[in-house]
């Protein structure tokens, strides 16, 4: 398939079309809006998140109005983390960091501005950009900051290679405890259930106690296992 991903500059920032998305990632651009509405307040944290309208025209000519996002790069890998890896997504998220590197290359070919010869112009010139850049520096260290929390609180089922891995684990221990795979999953769900609730289901672990999900589950394995050779020995 030909790629459609690309990004444009609006306003001096490099951003891509949601419509473009949805079409590269074999998606309804309805249920992407959707997606991005649900964390509309994440993607704020990443920069302005711009919405444009645009008038179409249905297949009997009356005229309806068409909404749809240009997201920065921050929010495009954002959004990234938000979609399941699938045979059309994959390709759309290579495609897309391609595209954004690209458009930095692009920026940095191009000719550099004239500076003014004056030295009390160069002066304000150079005070200017360094006020710049620390609002930039800060900014960026908040978003950082927060997406860096957001994907901690993610759950497993938003990462393959942990949801897998919980899995195999749980279905280890399934053949060594006693109670087979109900009481395999009912144990792990229980001890990582929050305020004296379980989790509705094992992928709904979040992210950042991934590694203490696997340390429990190799434990349990282990003292099974033990358990069930000591019954035999005694047999």
């Amino acid at each position: 398939m030909t790629s459609i991903v690309a990004v444009q500059e609006f306003q001096g920032e490099a951003r891509a079309d949601s419509r473009h998305l949805a079409a590269r990632m074999e998606n309804k651009h309805k249920s992407l809006m959707s997606l991005i509405d649900d964390y509309a307040e994440d993607f704020s944290r990443l920069g302005h998140l711009r919405f444009e309208m645009e008038t179409v025209k249905n297949s009997v000519g009356a005229a309806n109005k068409s909404r749809h996002a240009l997201l920065n790069e921050d929010q495009c890998y954002f959004l990234l983390t938000l979609v399941r890896n699938s045979d059309a997504t994959v390709p759309m998220k290579r495609e897309l960091v391609q595209a954004f590197g690209e458009y930095r290359r692009r920026v940095a070919l191009a000719p550099a501005p004239i500076l003014p010869t004056d030295p009390l112009e160069l002066l304000e010139l150079s005070l200017r950009g360094m006020k710049q850049t620390r609002e930039e520096v800060r900014v960026l260290q908040a978003t950082t900051a927060a997406l860096e929390v957001r994907l901690d609180n993610t759950p497993i089922a938003m990462h393959p290679e942990m949801e897998a891995t919980i899995y195999a684990l749980c279905q280890e221990l399934a053949r060594v405890i006693p109670g087979g795979y109900s009481a395999a999953y009912r144990a792990f769900k229980s001890k990582f259930g929050e305020a004296g609730l379980p989790l509705a289901k094992y992928t709904s672990l979040p992210a950042r106690r991934f590694p203490e999900g696997c340390g429990y589950l190799r434990g349990l394995i282990a003292q099974h296992s033990q358990d069930g050779r000591l019954i035999e020995a005694r047999a």
